[in-house]
């Protein structure tokens, strides 16, 4: 066994060294660090006078730091730095004890839930004004530079949305200092060999020298030849998909491989591994980083060996002198430094995958969430939406709105949404729904940030346009129309009331203006009751083919043409107060049996 360098007992930090007499009664410590939570500590004093916070002045929001000295030299080496969060008491037949725990600035970004947009913004940019609100600083973002239209974090906290964001492009999130970064995991090869001996390394976990104990694993499950991952592009209409081999993971270097672990069963072929991605750029990135996951679940580990303050979650280890395939190196995912009176200081570390591998044990598919959006399935029924712009850039003509969700966030408002329509390639149409209009909203995969707008809806303030013929019939309950209405009150009306009009019925707001197709009574009416009917054509034919033809003006009838030509097959009537029948060249009456002209006084001139 290694001798032990560090000292049993860590050092700590407040505005200044804590006093000896505390020091002396620090009964335990803990200090954990994960890639996928923010780091903490854990300190448990022995405290019977219950003094610890009035004579050290430690309250919520003190700065706080944990260190680990030489022994030979008393060194610092850090752990810790955070600020704490909470304060405990606790009482129990061992005595009295006050609990501080400590959280690194990273718990900051856990505090509260936000549904907030980031327009035209890339990973970069959404991870710097989550940053600044916690007030941090960015440095590397391995991540592309792709900029979406619009980012929505769905009424989650910053963390979890930036877990996300890690999740899907495999990438930890570090803090050092108050920089914040966003970075692939440090590979495994980056680890010593693992013939190294501990004694010469701290970065190496040696069976027989400083390994305490271990449980290491190596399986086939979850392992898969390689992955797919699809969407749906609107612009072009064309299916979206990358693919990318699970061949080998960068967070593991054992003696084996994905491929070898999983021959004996058969090959997997292709797995679809995520949907609902809407830009290409996303695509190869998304799937690279979801083999990595899939690769990752080959082998896992829990280990405790002698206090080594080097480790960090996220720090590549050998593991030495434990036979294939367990021997290799390995990217930590959680390291923790514990210091106990009776067990001295030792370093616990875990390698596990992050997060479930995509090719699960039963279904062989595990379906992930899109770029830059939460989980599928957040959002998973419908929902009521108010429309706040209906003026698209592009102005395409197809309905797109943008919406507010009152009941979710007073500042959130959508991208452009598309809206149900009659669709089809220049055919269908297009009933836009209005500002202000509460419509109903469904969710594509489940996804905050892909509503699209189903139909409005009436309310107890917006009501339909009054119709002169009622919706349903009191007595039986008949639907007696069906109709459709503009705002301003202009409509289409489809009718059907058994005692009433049926047919057709398209109509201006104020009424004065009609036409009627009246199914039951075979008749087509035309009303303008106060402005003229005007009727153009090449040609036009009327003809009332079984019954009569009647033209009735209230004051003047004029026909004017080049030739005007009235014919009766039988009897032909002129009767007027006054006719008065003029030729301006030739005027010809002519009648092949007999013509009468009848009058008390008849003069030709």
């Amino acid at each position: 066994m290694a001798d032990r360098s560090y000292a049993a007992q860590p050092l700590i930090e407040t505005a200044g060294p804590l006093p000896d007499v505390w020091a002396d009664h620090l009964a335990h410590a803990r200090v954990d660090t994960s890639t996928r939570l923010p780091a903490q500590a854990e300190l448990r004093f022995r405290d019977g006078d219950h003094q610890l916070l009035a004579a050290t002045g430690i309250t919520l929001g003190t700065p706080l730091k944990v260190f680990v000295t030489t022994v030979h030299d008393r060194t610092k080496v850090p752990l810790f730095t955070g600020e704490v969060t909470a304060v405990e008491t606790e009482l129990d037949a061992t005595g009295a004890f006050t609990v501080l725990r400590a959280q690194d600035r990273l718990h900051r970004l856990t505090r509260a839930r936000r549904t907030t947009a980031y327009p035209n913004a890339s990973v970069k940019d959404v991870l710097t004004q989550i940053a600044a609100r916690a007030g941090l600083t960015v440095g590397t973002v391995d991540a592309p530079t792709t900029r979406h239209p619009q980012v929505t974090q769905p009424h989650q906290s910053d963390w979890d949305f930036l877990r996300e964001l890690a999740t899907l492009y495999d990438a930890d999130l570090t803090l050092e200092g108050t920089t914040l970064s966003f970075t692939r995991p440090a590979t495994a090869t980056k680890a010593p060999s693992p013939t190294t001996s501990a004694d010469q390394s701290p970065y190496v976990l040696e069976y027989g020298t400083n390994l305490l104990s271990l449980r290491a694993c190596v399986t086939a499950t979850g392992q898969i030849d390689s992955l797919e991952v699809r969407g749906w592009n609107t612009d072009t209409k064309q299916p979206l998909t990358a693919t990318a081999p699970a061949t080998a993971s960068t967070r593991l270097d054992v003696g084996t491989t994905p491929q070898k672990a999983a021959a004996p069963f058969g090959k997997t072929g292709t797995v679809l591994a995520g949907t609902g991605y809407a830009l290409r750029a996303d695509l190869p990135a998304a799937a690279t980083g979801l083999a990595a996951q899939a690769t990752a679940a080959l082998a896992d580990l829990d280990a405790t060996i002698t206090g080594t303050p080097q480790l960090r979650a996220g720090t590549p280890i050998a593991l030495a002198n434990v036979g294939t395939p367990f021997t290799g190196r390995y990217t930590t995912t959680a390291v923790t430094h514990l210091f106990d009176p009776s067990l001295g200081y030792r370093t616990r570390l875990t390698v596990t995958p992050d997060p479930s591998p995509p090719a699960g044990t039963t279904t062989g598919t595990h379906v992930v969430a899109g770029p830059l959006e939460p989980a599928a399935g957040a959002l998973p029924g419908l929902a009521i939406a108010l429309v706040t712009d209906t003026k698209e850039p592009g102005a395409t003509g197809c309905g797109a709105v943008r919406l507010t969700f009152p009941w979710l966030s007073a500042d959130y408002t959508t991208d452009w949404v598309r809206t149900l329509q009659t669709g089809g390639l220049g055919g269908g149409g297009v009933l836009s729904p209005g500002i202000g209009d509460e419509v109903l909203v469904g969710f594509e995969h489940g996804r905050l940030d892909r509503p699209l707008v189903l139909g409005s809806l009436y309310n107890g303030k917006d009501r339909p346009t009054q119709h002169t013929t009622p919706l349903i019939d009191a007595s039986t309950g008949h639907v007696n129309r069906r109709s459709l209405a503009m705002r301003s009150g202009d409509r289409i009306e489809l009718l059907d009331a058994k005692n009433g009009d049926q047919g057709i019925r398209l109509t201006t707001a104020d009424g004065k203006l009609a036409l009627t197709l009246e199914r039951h009574a075979k008749t087509l009416r035309i009303t303008a009751t106060d402005g003229p009917v005007e009727i153009t054509g090449k040609q036009i034919t009327v003809n009332a083919k079984d019954g009569p033809l009647n033209i009735t003006a209230a004051k003047n009838l004029t026909l004017d043409a080049d030739t005007i030509a009235l014919k009766a097959t039988k009897n032909l009537t002129l009767e007027g107060q006054n006719i008065t029948a003029q030729a301006n060249t030739n005027a010809t009456l002519k009648a092949t049996s007999k013509a009468v002209v009848t009058a008390p006084k008849v003069e030709i001139a």
